[in-house]
């Protein structure tokens, strides 16, 4: 026998039937759309409820709400269950030892929103350091310097390099906006600043391959750091 919903918002049949399965299960019961079997129980259609554990308005199967009614399903709903699981998720994640990826994903992580050469002015100018300071001093500086006259073609002060503000083993990007024009000896000296600042091996990686050619001042700096030892140790103890 077909009923119309009013006849169920009225507080009759399968609504109070309904409200009470829903109130038991920690829902408030909304609507119902669907066709009593003439026992007073809408055998088919749709419930809407709803939960006062995620504060979600649910509508599902009839048949599907009251399977898991049957079979003592714990409280909840679908949006319950989608959110623990987004839960378990994020803390087996956490729980799981990093690997070298996810250490390196959260160093460029910091440098990620730097998109534009202000931007990256900004974040030199909100940590002061020798290597800030100097950097900041050659991003104003619109060309290198001439070089003295005489100097042979491959002299460090005459040759020019692209210098990447915030280095690519740091995150940063191979764009104008974070490229500056260095001399080479500016270049050197702009990494060893920051690898004295961060610590960072990238910075002073290159130097195994041009020990010979650094200025016997940037040696001195780099044999008296401990911690330059341990990436260039082999090239120092080589070159004494």
């Amino acid at each position: 026998m077909a009923k119309t919903n009013q006849y169920w918002y009225n507080g009759k049949g399968p609504m109070v039937y309904y409200g009470e399965v829903c109130k038991g299960r920690g829902h408030e019961l909304i609507s119902l759309s669907g066709v009593e079997d003439g026992s007073g129980i809408v055998a088919k259609g749709t419930i809407t409820f709803l939960c006062n554990t995620c504060g979600s308005n649910v509508t599902t199967t009839v048949a599907s709400y009251m399977a898991a009614a049957k079979n003592n399903t714990s409280k909840g709903c679908k949006v319950c269950k989608k959110n623990l699981a987004v839960a378990r998720e994020a803390a087996l994640r956490a729980a799981r030892p990093p690997s070298k990826t996810r250490q390196r994903r959260r160093v460029w992580s910091k440098h990620t929103p730097l998109k534009t050469r202000e931007k990256i002015r900004q974040h030199l100018l909100s940590e002061i350091n020798p290597h800030n300071q100097r950097i900041l001093e050659l991003m104003d500086r619109l060309q290198p310097p001439p070089p003295p006259p005489g100097l042979q073609a491959d002299d460090m002060h005459s040759k020019v390099d692209t210098h990447h503000i915030i280095p690519c083993h740091d995150g940063g990007e191979e764009r104008v906006y974070n490229e500056v024009r260095l001399t080479r000896y500016e270049h050197w000296e702009i990494h060893l600043l920051r690898f004295e600042a961060y610590g960072q091996f990238g910075d002073v990686y290159l130097f195994n391959f041009c020990w010979k050619q650094l200025p016997e001042e940037f040696k001195e700096r780099l044999r008296a750091n401990p911690l330059a030892w341990r990436f260039l140790g082999k090239v120092m103890a080589d070159s004494d």
